[in-house]
């Protein structure tokens, strides 16, 4: 069997996915977290048996749907925000100076 068609049964969702996680029950109520998910294969090969492929993925947290005493609400991943935002600017910066 071709190794690309063996990549596409095994892996049945690619490309980017927010996902999330089990409810946990809190002191004060419930906590969902919530990721982005990330993943990719690729294969390739020529006419005979010769070929390759891999894949790879990542799982970012982007924080968590917090249920409480003042409601449901998102409560955001400030690490990972913070990264976003200062690789944004980084960018801008780098932009801005060419």
């Amino acid at each position: 069997m071709n190794l690309s068609v063996r990549l596409a049964e095994t892996v049945l969702t690619l490309g980017v996915h927010a996902t999330q996680g089990e409810t946990v029950p809190t002191p004060s109520g419930t906590l969902t977290p919530v990721s982005l998910v990330v993943f990719g294969v690729g294969a390739g090969g020529d006419a005979g048996e010769n070929g390759g492929g891999g894949g790879g993925g990542v799982s970012v947290p982007l924080g968590a749907w917090v249920s409480d005493g003042q409601g449901t609400h998102f409560q955001p991943n400030t690490v990972v925000l913070a990264s976003v935002a200062l690789t944004g600017l980084a960018g801008i910066v780098r932009a801005w100076r060419r």
